[in-house]
């Protein structure tokens, strides 16, 4: 299963929106504000907030089961 997050670039302390990314829930192992680190290492900066990314990932999973 995959899930839409808005992508994101960096710049200073601000994060500029790059479009929609699509995650593989199975490849995801660590997120905090605005950055997803995949199980191999990829580290994808996203503009949602723990709490939103979070949100994404628990309705992922009901869906799922």
């Amino acid at each position: 299963m995959f899930i839409q997050f808005h992508g994101a670039t960096k710049e200073g302390d601000e994060f500029i929106d790059r479009g929609p990314v699509s995650v593989s829930l199975d490849a995801i192992s660590v997120f905090y504000d605005h950055t997803i680190m995949c199980k191999d290492g990829n580290k994808i900066r996203v503009m949602e907030t723990f709490d939103e990314i979070s949100a994404l990932i628990n309705a992922a999973v009901e869906v799922e089961t």
